[in-house]
């Protein structure tokens, strides 16, 4: 089975302190760190354009290789997250480029205001996987993997590339890859969810 390439829109929730802090580093928050997050929370309102590209692919196997799409892959981890499925989903998220703009401009003038504009643009682009893949999972009837992303395990990030390719990326949500095989917008996340065979949401 191979679907068109499809996209979504995703209405996300509310920003969570608690994972914003956490990709922050910050353990205990002071005063002067609530103070810089509500100025940066303010300061990137309505910034983010949540926009996510997926497709759906039948999984086979030969040998050690997975194949999916024109992709053959060889890895014990993603193996092992798609045991029970014998298709699964290839997607590509992206909170959009203001973000990074941002971030590019506070870098100089105040780092500690780029480090947390930085992670609440993890957390949102997290958040969007998080909110697509339950909203795919009620609409499919179907029990999900986790994600799981080029980089994670054994997977190497090359398959970054075909992914976005299989995808056409870069007419579909603007999403890029560099020759460090860096995403651009770079809250941007690649991820296979396998969707398993008999097991209901």
């Amino acid at each position: 089975m191979i679907s068109p390439v499809f996209i979504e829109n995703c209405s996300l929730p509310p920003v969570s302190v608690k994972e914003i802090l956490r990709y922050s580093g910050v353990a205990k928050p002071s005063n002067e760190t609530d103070k810089l997050l509500r100025e940066c929370l303010a300061e990137c309102k309505d910034i983010f354009s949540e926009r996510v590209a997926y497709r759906v692919f039948s999984i086979t196997r030969e040998n050690k290789m997975l194949c999916i799409g024109n992709m053959r892959i060889e890895s014990k981890d993603l193996e092992k997250n798609l045991r029970q499925c014998d298709s699964v989903i290839l997607m590509v998220a992206s909170a959009g480029l203001k973000i990074d703009r941002l971030i590019e401009k506070y870098k100089s003038l105040s780092p500690a205001k780029a480090l947390m504009l930085h992670s609440i643009g993890t957390e949102r682009v997290e958040a969007l996987c998080d909110t697509f893949c339950k909203k795919i999972q009620h609409e499919q009837g179907f029990a999900f993997t986790p994600r799981f992303s080029p980089g994670y395990g054994d997977l190497p990030l090359d398959y970054q590339k075909e992914i976005l390719a299989l995808l056409n990326t870069n007419q579909t949500i603007g999403v890029y890859l560099n020759e460090s095989l860096l995403l651009s917008p770079s809250k941007s996340v690649t991820a296979f969810v396998g969707i398993k065979k008999s097991e209901s949401k």
